[in-house]
């Protein structure tokens, strides 16, 4: 089971430490710099450097980042760093990013690039980090991103590399995913608005991915699913999911924005204990077991 929080900066420490405490398996962060409720939102790499040292056993990660929004290069020489700092305890989710406002305020070159380009550099960047993670020496002239000679040590403590998951959900980004990452990162937000409470969208999804895995020789046993959901769903729920082939359930506890409203959001002091509450009533039944 995973926990991703996501709350005011002043939060976010007390629930990584309660969340490890409470026998939560990972602390899953989003990336981003603006959301549409409010601007105070963590800046997700410094935040798991900071909890990576206040922690010894919990997975970090998070879900997910837009490789459009940053230099490539540069966002592998931070992940391997805090996979570094905490000996390995990294799980990350990739995407193309879709928040106009985020690429203008944040990106490098200060722009939006339409989808096309968008995916592009999604697909062309994840390539350029796992080679800098991979390689001792790295010259890349792609389309979007070159670099000559570039040498990034040390590399990630996790051989090859750290576990690169994808968050695209259209079906040619979830074919790449089947062929060039780890896994597959997606919310169940889209199905449980359109009545899906069997998860059968997500199973069918699954098994396409698994067949795509097969198609490019890859295992598709080591591939990945995990979906993102919410801190009230249900052991029935958790089950649904998990027999559709779910291998990492992240409960996600949000500020709060409106009334029922699914992911249901929460003030800063319900934070702690709907940690406790989903603690006591669904960890039990599949702590490390999915």
């Amino acid at each position: 089971m995973y926990s991703l929080p996501n709350f005011p900066v002043s939060l976010f420490s007390d629930v990584a430490v309660a969340a490890e405490q409470l026998g939560y398996d990972g602390y899953f962060v989003n990336d981003h710099p603006n959301l549409p409720w409010g601007d105070e939102t963590c800046e997700p790499y410094t935040e798991l450097a900071y909890i990576a040292a206040k922690t010894s056993v919990i997975d970090l990660g998070n879900v997910v980042s837009p490789i459009p929004r940053y230099p490539p290069n540069y966002l592998a020489k931070m992940i391997a760093h805090i996979d570094i700092l905490s000996k390995g305890r990294t799980l990350y989710a990739f995407g193309a990013g879709y928040r106009e406002k985020e690429f203008v305020g944040f990106s490098p070159d200060g722009r939006f690039p339409p989808a096309k380009e968008r995916v592009e550099r999604t697909l062309e960047g994840a390539q350029l980090m796992k080679r800098l993670w991979t390689e001792d020496e790295v010259t890349f002239h792609g389309k979007y991103y070159q670099v000559t000679n570039a040498v990034l040590k040390p590399k990630p403590y996790t051989k090859p590399y750290p576990p690169m998951l994808s968050g695209g959900t259209g079906p040619y980004m979830r074919r790449m995913a089947a062929k060039f990452f780890d896994g597959w990162c997606i919310t169940n937000w889209r199905w449980i608005a359109e009545g899906d409470w069997k998860a059968e969208g997500f199973r069918q999804s699954v098994m396409e991915m698994r067949e795509w895995c097969k198609e490019y020789g890859r295992d598709s046993d080591r591939f990945m699913f995990m979906v993102e959901a919410g801190i009230e769903d249900p052991l029935k729920m958790v089950d649904t999911y998990a027999a559709a082939g779910c291998d990492y359930y992240v409960p996600s506890i949000s500020p709060y924005v409106k009334e029922n409203a699914y992911p249901f959001r929460y003030f800063p002091e319900q934070h702690i204990p709907m940690l406790k509450k989903f603690a006591k009533e669904v960890l039990p039944s599949f702590k490390r077991s999915l």
